[in-house]
């Protein structure tokens, strides 16, 4: 069995997953994540540069604050890729 036979045979979740933990998506992902989030916990949180103490509930809220990109990203370039290889010009 080729291992073209293989991946038809993957389900839509295997599929995902296997991008999803390809090095070329997570080290875009991340790179994104640090841009975008580094710019929203600026505009969000600018007050913690003057001496606000940080609590638990702020410290969640800005690694949140990266997280959510770096599934956006994510997600989109798995999406795409799937698109792509999955693309019929005939529909």
């Amino acid at each position: 069995m080729s291992m073209m036979d293989t991946s038809h045979r993957k389900s839509s979740s295997e599929k995902r997953l296997h991008h999803w933990r390809h090095r070329r998506v997570f080290g875009r992902a991340w790179r994104v994540a640090l841009v975008v989030g580094s710019v929203l916990n600026l505009i969000n949180h600018y007050n913690l540069m003057f001496g606000t103490p940080i609590d638990i509930s702020i410290a969640i809220q800005m690694v949140l604050t990266y997280l959510v990109p770096y599934l956006v990203s994510t997600h989109g370039q798995v999406s795409a890729h799937l698109d792509n290889v999955n693309w019929d010009p005939q529909r």
